[in-house]
């Protein structure tokens, strides 16, 4: 998790997505893990007991907290937004038609129940060297590992993951082009690549 503490924000997260989830709803979202939690076996009773204890004066930090990750979302959306408008105020008309969201399905998948699980940090490193040798302006980007069923059948169950990201100073067409090759269509995903424009910052992001 990131220290937000060390950044400020350059825009208030209600201003840009009104809808962005209120610290009420992240705090019922904590305490429904928390009573799940603590059902379940020791390691899981610990994690219980230290998402109770967050409080504003000492937060958890934990990457499966409410709390903690809705302060870093709420951060990064803010930080992200601020810095898409100060390129744009300097250059007004040359951001036209140039942030584009997209989604690219990998061909890595990974048997559930299997040891070999995706290497997060190994795969962020290799989109990061991807998106710098297609020489791309400005790229905010995550990864997510979703467990796919096939026909209901936990033993046909693959974890897959999934990249969605937001590109500054590309036009859709070119972003298409550069990361074509490197999703292609196959049998579990006819369409691996979505390359969409950018309709709301804060919704991508």
């Amino acid at each position: 998790m990131a220290n937000t503490d060390e950044f400020s924000q350059k825009v208030s997260i209600h201003q840009v997505w009104p809808k962005f989830e209120t610290i009420d709803q992240a705090l019922k979202r904590r305490d429904t893990l928390v009573r799940q939690l603590r059902n379940g076996d020791i390691s899981a009773q610990q994690f219980a007991a230290n998402l109770a204890t967050c409080k504003d004066h000492r937060r958890c930090d934990s990457p499966i907290c409410p709390i903690c990750v809705r302060e870093l979302r709420s951060w990064f959306i803010s930080e992200a937004i601020g810095c898409i408008e100060d390129l744009r105020s300097t250059n007004p008309s040359g951001l036209s038609d140039r942030v584009i969201r997209l989604l690219g399905i990998p061909c890595e998948e990974y048997r559930f129940g299997s040891r070999s699980l995706p290497n997060l940090q190994r795969l962020n490193k290799t989109l990061q060297k991807r998106f710098q040798r297609d020489e791309f302006p400005l790229v905010f980007a995550g990864v997510d590992v979703s467990l796919n069923l096939f026909n209901n059948s936990i033993t046909r169950a693959r974890w897959q993951p999934h990249l969605y990201g937001l590109v500054v100073g590309l036009t859709r067409d070119e972003v298409k082009a550069a990361l074509s090759a490197y999703y292609p269509p196959r049998k579990r995903a006819r369409k691996p690549l979505y390359v969409t424009r950018c309709n709301s910052l804060a919704a991508v992001l």
